[in-house]
């Protein structure tokens, strides 16, 4: 019977041997160049191979299949009989893929030539294998008119987004976000460091961005669109051929750069000293306190040695993706971990996801996203302020004379001399006892059912949810002397955000003889957001290693809080294109939103838009060199209801008591009439493709205006309202700008390739109405917004130098005139935050298997207030560690410096050094925040596909890369980009945590 059976099994083997043949080939473009990877597939199955290194390929083609199917990414695909050939030269033509490339613009996909307004795209290449948390900081630099800087280079922390300019003063100017159909919301993040929603979303995951920018693409979204969208599709599987496997891995490290030089022992004595003496206290003291300068073995500590390191990154991902005839599906799991620069600081990713595709029926089909992520992040630093309980600041004030251990390792009090500097807080001790921990699990699905109701009469439902669970730890161990007086406390948060939206479509495309396309959408959608939050505080905590409220002996402070917002809609557009040339679309869009006042809840949003491809006109039949040339323009309108969900309803809260019991009284005023904020938005673009798309590109001229401003206004004094605003419809700002793209390929030739890129924008910003008609608004008896001034500006003594003869700084006075003692009366407006241009360009090649990219961002135009300088450029006035620079003080009449001479205090003669006395501070801490950086630099193999064919990979790739590896500015602070405050149009850094410069080297199989 073994016998038998081996027999039957050893003749199906040699049958099945035989009722197949092997063809080989060579793949080339019409250049004669080889093309690495281009897919062959046997027609009709699954069988399929890629091309070499050389372009060859090695096929086993059963009987009675005769076509291939041969494509490639940028040429037309073709078809091959092989006939009787067992060998075979095929040549692929470039085709414009970019005029059949597939956009998704939210509740519908159109192709790029057809598309009449403001998208600019970005694909998976662009942003896969970045060791980055988030998609957003991927794609910075890469997509004109959008502007997106770190607020904190922290790891997974936060980042701001402004497409095409900052149109609101009060309200939300960030974009709409939309993950697979999901509205993403932007409540339920940690406290305990700097954090980014988007952090949930694997960017190795996505398959498409696609950014809206003009008010044709966003006014479907009527509610919402004002400040652009984003939205981003993940990947799919493949229909054709067996499954797919993606294995990737690399290491690497993050090091701090351009960090403050800071004075040394001896340093640091010498200025103290001259700040005693100058101010007739006693030398003899402040040799006590701080050490004789001249002592050449004065203990010297280095606090950004103790408290910075070279912190490590890891990621990992593993794909799968296939299907079949009526299913395809992708699943995807990555990890991935980066220390924070600063000690102590760990933040790490899980996520898993699984996509699917399936045609139940003919007319009947699914689409199924789910993702889910789980991120712990330790020791997140506190910044954009001066805080003294979190390690950054402190790593540059500290006192160098005052070591944070001792010989024997313990913990030293702080600071040695007891001055009761940085409040007595050992900055390595706090580091590495208090627990600052965010732990946060977020999941994000939609589910979308199509169904074709009658031919090209499509019907869906579309339901999505994003859920965001984070708790917060927070625990300050009495060891800590600042703590002990209350046995140390342990403080917990729980958050829970829940933002859910469904849509309903119905989309009808259909002909009119051979020349008329229409295209008609209508719809329903509603959208929801839920969050909570409780909180507790318990102090006299006998054992900090256990964190958890139940062993707090004084239960010290409870809270919680919770809120809901809703919105609907209805919508519809019309598309019509004649003859393939000219193009119309029109939309129109009616929201209501619980948010505003309950006589002004809905707002109707519209716009329209057209498109001439000139290009495909008989005049240009002979133009070879021009693949498209499409004219564009749009006008519209959209909203914005991104303000506090009870801005227009009155508040009541206590105040004070009667008979004993507490009393409450109005806290804020209603306002029923409070509605949508507008913005009217009118675009004229250009897009274009030559010489069979080797040199592509667009150019927008645009001018946007937010009018009806949601803005808090100022009620009177008397009114008896401790909210002394109320939020109202006053006020319009305009942005306008112009945004260009240019992408060519220089070179294709011989198994060369060489390609570059880029973007550009133009932005100017400006206030062009005020409530009541008035120019200005003060606050605090300085103007804070100006008719015919952008948003953001300084109100700034100007710094005059400091006097040779006595070495006291000077402001110019409003006459232009060196004074002592500048008042308000001499504060002068500078330029503020907004950048005037920004952009990104790159530079590929590849050769034979090798690749080498770099790109380079950069913005400029605008200042930057440096307060970190505050506290380190203060010539010794205080105790605080000071820049090496501030050595070079005034020592003597004659000495031509910028740096004062130290006085203790920092008061002469009644008038305060570093800003005069005035709030606004001075232009000796103004800087230029131009910068222009490396931010990308990758050198990559690719081993060829003849070597791995024995072990049955499909591809191996090995690289090496950085991030931020060089930085060219005259900004007088850490890092030009990351810049805590500027959202709140300050521009002021703040000691705001720096991005890295991030080195890493990888390995990516499949198979």
């Amino acid at each position: 019977m073994k016998k038998l059976l081996l027999l039957l099994v050893s003749t199906l083997l040699v049958s099945a041997a035989f009722a197949q043949r092997t063809v080989s080939g060579t793949i080339t473009d019409e250049s004669g160049d080889a093309l690495i990877g281009a897919s062959v597939l046997v027609k009709g199955t699954t069988i399929g191979t890629v091309s070499d290194i050389d372009g060859s390929f090695t096929l086993n083609v059963p009987d009675g299949s005769n076509v291939l199917e041969v494509s490639y990414t940028g040429f037309a695909t073709q078809e091959v009989t092989i006939g009787n050939q067992s060998t075979i030269s095929i040549i692929l033509a470039e085709s414009s893929q970019l005029l059949n490339e597939v956009v998704v613009t939210g509740y519908s996909t159109e192709l790029r030539r057809d598309v009449t307004s403001s998208i600019t795209s970005v694909k998976a290449e662009e942003i896969e294998g970045l060791p980055v948390q988030s998609f957003d900081r991927a794609i910075q630099g890469k997509v004109s008119g959008v502007q997106i800087n770190s607020n904190s280079g922290a790891p997974g922390g936060a980042v701001t987004i402004r497409v095409r300019g900052t149109g609101s003063i009060s309200a939300g100017s960030a974009p709409l976000i939309i993950i697979d159909g999901v509205q993403m919301g932007t409540t339920g993040q940690g406290t305990q460091g700097s954090s980014n929603p988007l952090n949930a979303i694997n960017p190795n995951d996505i398959e498409s961005i696609e950014i809206l920018k003009d008010a044709a693409s966003a006014s479907l979204y009527g509610a919402q669109g004002a400040n652009g969208i984003i939205v981003v599709t993940t990947k799919s599987g493949s229909r054709k051929g067996d499954a797919r496997f993606n294995l990737s891995y690399q290491e690497g490290m993050v090091q701090p750069m351009n960090l403050y030089d800071m004075m040394n022992s001896q340093q640091y004595a010498d200025i103290r000293r001259a700040a005693y003496l100058n101010a007739g206290l006693s030398e003899e003291r402040a040799i006590e306190l701080y050490g004789d300068p001249t002592d050449p073995n004065l203990p010297y500590y280095d606090w950004q040695e103790a408290l910075w390191r070279d912190a490590t990154l890891r990621t990992l991902d593993f794909s799968a993706a296939g299907g079949g005839e009526k299913a395809d599906y992708y699943t995807a799991f990555s990890y991935n971990m980066q220390e924070g620069q600063i000690i102590t600081n760990e933040w790490e990713r899980l996520t898993g996801r699984f996509n699917l595709n399936a045609d139940l029926s003919d007319k009947f089909s699914i689409n199924l996203r789910t993702s889910i992520a789980y991120v712990e992040n330790e020791g997140g630093p506190c910044d954009g302020g001066f805080f003294v309980n979190c390690p950054f600041a402190p790593s540059f004030w500290s006192q160098p004379i005052s070591p944070a251990v001792d010989e024997d390792g313990n913990y030293n009090p702080y600071p040695l001399n007891g001055d009761g500097h940085n409040f007595s807080i050992n900055e390595l001790q706090n580091a590495e006892n208090v627990t600052r921990l965010t732990k946060t699990l977020q999941n994000i699905t939609s589910l979308a059912v199509n169904y074709e109701i009658l031919p090209n009469l499509v019907g869906r439902v579309s339901a999505g949810v994003d859920y965001v669970n984070t708790q917060d730890l927070n625990s300050r161990p009495s060891s800590i002397p600042i703590f002990s007086s209350y046995g140390g406390q342990l403080s917990y948060t729980d958050r829970v955000a829940v933002n859910w939206n469904t849509f309903s479509t119905l989309s009808y495309n259909f002909t009119l003889g051979d020349a008329n396309d229409f295209t008609i959408l209508g719809g329903y959608e509603y959208k929801q957001e839920d969050w909570k939050t409780f909180g507790a505080v318990g102090r006299g905590i006998a054992d900090p290693s256990f964190l958890n409220l139940g062993t707090a002996a004084n239960p010290f402070s409870i809270n919680g809080t919770s809120s809901t917002n809703r919105r609907q809609g209805v919508f519809g557009s019309v598309k019509y294109a004649f003859n393939d040339k000219y193009i119309i679309n029109g939309t129109l869009r009616y929201d209501g939103s619980s948010r505003f006042g309950s006589d002004n809840r809905w707002g109707l949003f519209y716009s329209g838009s057209a498109a001439w491809r000139i290009g495909a006109e008989p005049f240009l039949a002979n133009a070879g060199w021009l693949d498209e040339l499409k004219l564009r323009v749009s006008y519209g309108t959209t909203g914005n209801s991104d303000i506090g969900d009870f801005a227009a309803l009155a508040i009541f809260g206590p105040r004070g008591q009667y008979l004993g019991a507490s009393g409450l009284a109005p806290s804020k005023l209603a306002n029923n009439l409070l509605g949508w904020e507008e913005a009217e938005q009118l675009d004229l673009g250009l897009d274009f493709a030559l010489a069979e798309s080797r040199i592509y590109g667009s150019i927008d001229a645009w001018v946007k205006n937010n009018r009806d401003l949601l803005l808090a206004t100022q009620i009177p004094a008397d009114a008896g309202i401790s909210n002394s605003t109320i939020t109202e419809n006053v006020g319009r700002v305009q942005n306008r700008g112009i945004d260009f793209e240019l992408n060519t390929v220089l070179v294709n030739s011989g198994g060369f390739r060489w390609t570059i890129g880029g973007t550009f924008s133009l932005q100017d910003n400006e206030v062009k109405e005020l409530n009541g008609g008035r120019d200005t608004i003060f606050s605090g008896g300085f103007p804070q917004l100006i008719v015919g001034e952008p948003i953001s500006f300084y109100n700034l003594t100007e710094f005059a130098g400091v006097n040779p003869a006595n070495g006291r700084i000077m402001a110019y006075d409003r006459n232009g005139v060196p004074t002592y003692s500048p008042t308000n009366a001499d504060v002068k407006i500078f330029d503020g935050a907004f950048a005037d241009y920004f952009g990104g360009f790159r530079s590929e090649f590849n050769f034979k298997g090798f690749t080498v990219f770099g790109f380079f961002q950069f913005q400029g135009g605008n200042n930057i207030y440096n307060n970190d300088l505050y506290a380190l450029y203060s010539a010794g006035s205080g105790s605080d560690n000071q820049l090496v620079s501030q050595a070079d003080y005034w020592k003597q009449p004659g000495d031509i410096t910028n740096v004062p001479k130290p006085v203790q205090g920092g008061v002469i003669e009644g008038v305060e050094q570093q800003d005069f006395g005035l709030s606004p501070g001075s232009t000796r801490f103004l800087s230029d925040g131009t910068y222009l950086r490396l931010k990308e630099l990758k050198v990559a193999y690719q081993f060829p596909r003849s070597l791995l064919q024995g072990v049955g990979l499909d591809g191996v790739t090995i690289y090496a890369q950085g991030l931020n590896l060089l930085t060219w500015t005259k900004f007088d602070g850490i890092d030009p980009e990351a810049v805590g405050n500027r959202v709140a149009f300050t521009g002021s850094s703040s000691f705001a945590f720096p991005v890295g410069r991030q080195y890493a080297v990888g390995l990516n199989v499949s198979f």
